[in-house]
């Protein structure tokens, strides 16, 4: 019955569990590629450290989906510094918390080639490894030991005041003893400030140097999956709720990588997303306004155990045998997951024949007669839908050679646009486009510039328009407020900044995901782009002041 500090006090040890979903992606990826191809990835013995595909990938910043290198901020240290070894993996990774920020472009500018001395010959050694910048907790350790003499107890006891941790003391107590013991070793003051100020660049939070190396050890066989196995991968990281970002990014990020996506089927689709050579299925779990004990009735009658799968033929038969409620009827209608089972049949023409044999259904109950003309056999059916309802032949061929139908009127089908809004409103994604593709003729009205272009306008202000993928607010060193957003035309990524002035002014507008139209300078920095926003509103209410949204927008 201890509590931590209790345990701690009393000499105990104590060990933090915590749970990571990308073990569980590695775990069903693995899985999904022995299942699918007969190969067995051994995670325990697996080395993906000298692996050119994945090392490509990490130098490049193309890690969506890979753990802890999938932030934005983390994507653009990748490219900036074009790590792709295992220990500069790992400075990343530790060096990259908010107060050390610009200490991470005197890393870079040191690792891409610039000279530079040590803060104080003392520290040589000590600071070797990490281009003489404190980057893991026992940095602080070993600096303050090395540079100011202080026990190493006493510098555990500053890496925990610093971390907030039980302090022993407050941290001006422990500067006191800092400056006075690097004083009683002749330490240039000022030299002295400056290696304090690193110090306190540890603040909240930061990595010991062994927690960065377990998780550059997942993210690595995280990344080789992604480059050897692209569909299991991604099916496996939609499959665990994905990681920092939206699902629709991952699943746009999917068609970049040329993997075709399939929306869900009743017959193709399990619970989960499901991955096979290039190809990602969509899985039920996605479908929002599916009810569990549906979801759960239609896999029982599909796949039930201790006996082969029998796949759907139509949708009586969907229906009969899972006995669906019509509300998910409807809600697998919309989404296209009865597309294969419909003969024919249109879209429109199903839901007909779902909302009429309700209306059956309950007039029915009225009068004390409870079946369902979709749940009976054949001969049952007939009999009892020509005492209640009008049949005539169907005008088309039936779903199936011996069923007769309520009376359906002939429906087109709905346009091709309507059947993606409908999908994108059931799952949060579109599967054969991206979100923004449904904006194509109103960004027609702007000179849109699209990621691919950005490295070619560097310095100048260009126009931008995407789906917000995510969005980190921070505060800058005097405290004000500001953000960083990540936006998705289709094409790319948009790394954006917004600084206190157009934060304050415009922050507001992303509390969805959009779409956006944005205005920004685009910078580049040791190769990557970034884009520091101008102007920025929400697409629909642009265009209403241009009078130029299409009816029903």
């Amino acid at each position: 019955q201890f509590e931590k500090d209790g345990a701690e006090d009393a000499g105990l040890v104590k060990i933090d569990l915590l749970g990571n979903r990308s073990l569980a992606v590695i775990r069903d990826a693995i899985a999904s590629v022995r299942t699918r191809t007969g190969h067995q990835i051994d995670y325990t013995t697996a080395d993906p450290e000298d692996d050119e595909p994945t090392r490509a990938l990490f130098r490049s910043g193309r890690t969506m989906g890979v753990f802890y290198t999938e932030s934005p901020a983390s994507r653009l240290l990748c490219a900036k510094s074009k790590a792709d070894t295992f220990e500069l993996l790992v400075l990343n990774t530790s060096i990259i918390r908010p107060a050390s920020n610009r200490f991470i472009r005197v890393y870079l500018e040191r690792l891409h080639g610039k000279p530079y001395e040590p803060l104080d010959p003392s520290l040589r050694d000590t600071l070797a490894s990490t281009f003489g910048v404190m980057v893991y907790q026992e940095d602080v350790v070993n600096v303050a030991s090395v540079f100011a003499g202080m026990p190493l107890a006493t510098g555990d006891g500053l890496r925990k005041a610093l971390s907030k941790k039980r302090p022993v003391k407050q941290l001006v107590a422990y500067a006191e003893e800092f400056f006075a013991g690097a004083d009683r070793l002749r330490r240039d003051p000022e030299t002295a400030k400056r290696v304090w100020e690193m110090i306190m660049s540890f603040a909240g939070y930061s990595f010991c140097k062994g927690h960065s190396c377990s998780y550059i050890r997942v993210a690595q066989h995280s990344c080789y999956l992604r480059a050897h196995h692209p569909a299991h991968f991604m099916a496996a990281v939609l499959a665990n709720g994905g990681g920092f970002y939206h699902p629709f990014a991952y699943v746009a990020e999917a068609m970049r990588m040329g993997l075709t996506v399939h929306p869900p089927d009743v017959n193709a689709s399990a619970y989960r997303c499901e991955g096979h050579d290039r190809e990602v299925r969509i899985g039920l779990q996605f479908i929002k306004g599916l009810s569990a004990d549906g979801c759960r009735r239609l896999l029982e009658a599909r796949d039930g155990s201790g006996r082969p799968v029998r796949q759907f033929t139509s949708l009586a038969d969907l229906r009969h045998r899972a006995r669906l409620s019509a509300e998910d009827l409807r809600t697998l209608i919309k989404v296209g997951a009865c597309d294969t089972i419909a003969g024919e049949w249109t879209r429109p023409m199903l839901l007909w024949m779902v909302d009429a044999e309700s209306v059956g259904a309950k007039e029915r109950r009225n009068g004390d007669q409870m079946e369902s003309w979709l749940d009976r056999d054949t001969g049952e059916l007939a009999a009892e839908v020509e005492r209640s309802v009008e049949i005539v032949p169907a005008q088309r061929p039936a779903q199936s050679a011996d069923e007769h139908y309520l009376a359906v009127p002939m429906l087109r089908e709905y346009p091709a646009e309507r059947r993606r809004r409908e999908e994108f409103a059931a799952l949060g994604f579109t599967t054969d486009c991206h979100p923004m593709d449904l904006y194509a003729e109103e960004l027609r009205r702007f000179r849109i510039c699209r990621t691919p272009e950005l490295h070619r306008h560097v310095g100048k202000t260009v126009l931008l328009a995407g789906m917000l993928t995510t969005a980190k607010p921070v505060h800058t060193v005097t405290d004000e407020p500001m953000e960083f957003a990540t936006f998705d035309d289709g094409e790319g990524l948009v790394e954006a900044v917004l600084f206190p002035e157009i934060y304050r002014a415009r922050g507001h507008v992303l509390f969805d995901q959009g779409p956006f139209i944005f205005r920004g300078r685009v910078e580049e920095e040791f190769g990557a782009i970034t884009v520091t926003l101008t102007h920025l509103d929400r697409l629909e209410r642009m265009l209403d002041k241009l009078g130029a949204r299409r009816p029903g927008r």
